[in-house]
């Protein structure tokens, strides 16, 4: 993958597309809309690569996307995309609810998977598909959702209350195994697919989030 992205080259990164080239001979190269565009930003050639992609895939009309994704791609198999959410419709940052997050995790579930088919090569693109069944683009993954505060705050049990705040939680975690207040402000929830860790303390724990 260092290679195919060019990490040693004098121009690092670039566009990227999954598309064959038919016609190699001839000057032009006819794509669909929706190229991938990297910028290397930390490698060892051997063991890891660290990069951003930002996303060039249309959408629809009246929709204003601007996304990228910081990338980190491991030898012995991990895979982390990772995104700052500044803001959802009319809501910044300080203000995201749930249910516009869900929406928003699916789509860059599809757009991430989007990204690693346009720098995968034909081989390793042909290994996912026999995996997933030919399903690769629709894979699940985990997530990790870091926030400095969260609305109502409450003691870690009372998340698990078998009722509006713990559907709310669902859809972006999935089905909740367990609840822990780390500490007065810091409560970590941990979900069948991801975990929520809000407080002001994340920065500290996302290491051993990662890691998890």
């Amino acid at each position: 993958l260092n290679e195919r992205l060019g990490s040693l080259d004098r121009c690092k990164g670039g566009l990227f597309t999954a598309v064959v080239d038919r016609t190699p001979t001839e000057t032009q190269f006819h794509v669909p809309p929706g190229l991938t565009q990297v910028k290397i930003l930390d490698f060892d050639f051997v063991n890891f690569i660290n990069f951003e992609a930002e996303i060039n895939y249309p959408e629809e009309v009246g929709i204003i996307q601007v996304e990228s994704f910081g990338m980190h791609l491991n030898v012995e198999g991990t895979i982390l995309y990772a995104t700052k959410i500044e803001a959802i419709m009319d809501k910044k940052a300080d203000e995201i609810n749930v249910d516009h997050l869900a929406r928003l995790i699916v789509d860059i579930h599809q757009d991430s998977s989007k990204i690693l088919n346009d720098l995968l090569s034909a081989y390793q693109r042909s290994l996912l598909d026999t995996l997933f069944q030919g399903d690769a683009l629709s894979r699940g993954k985990f997530n990790i959702i870091l926030c400095d505060q969260i609305q109502p705050t409450l003691k870690a049990v009372q998340y698990m209350d078998k009722g509006a705040y713990e559907s709310e939680l669902k859809q972006v975690i999935g089905d909740i195994y367990n609840a822990y207040d780390i500490s007065t402000e810091d409560v970590l929830v941990i979900g069948r697919d991801g975990l929520l860790f809000a407080g002001p303390q994340t920065r500290k724990y996302e290491p051993m989030l990662i890691a998890y």
